[in-house]
């Protein structure tokens, strides 16, 4: 995996003073970040049809940043694991329901916000199937 997509990177782009969602990030252990950052580049690289691309040096201001998208996403996918944590797993517990009591939504409706965002999905976009 390229240095641009480790765990050391992510922790990195989810520093406290860096993310709002950087103390969340760090409540979960170093093999969850790892799963979910396996997890999480599977899912966009299976939807995008092609490898994730690690950013030139010189990007951090590219519209199109593959590895935030990643991180975004794992992250996401920690937050809506269907497996919560039970007196078994002292994980991070997780609310699974959505405001209206509803599961959350499953497929391309689980990509986190920021994920389709970082990669410009919100524009129209051919995908071969």
């Amino acid at each position: 995996m390229p240095a641009a997509f480790s765990i050391e990177a992510a922790d990195d782009y989810f520093r406290p003073d860096k993310h709002i969602a950087g103390r969340l990030w760090d409540r979960f252990d170093d093999e969850e970040k790892r799963a979910a950052l396996s997890h999480a580049r599977r899912v966009i690289e299976r939807i995008m049809g092609d490898d994730l691309t690690a950013p030139a040096a010189t990007a951090d201001n590219s519209d199109v940043r593959e590895d935030y998208a990643l991180y975004e996403q794992a992250l996401w996918i920690l937050q809506h694991s269907p497996f919560r944590a039970n007196a078994e797993d002292t994980g991070v517990a997780y609310d699974m329901t959505g405001p209206d009591g509803e599961n959350t939504p499953t497929g391309h409706e689980r990509m986190a916000p920021e994920t389709v965002r970082w990669l410009h999905w919100h524009r129209v976009r051919m995908l071969r199937g």
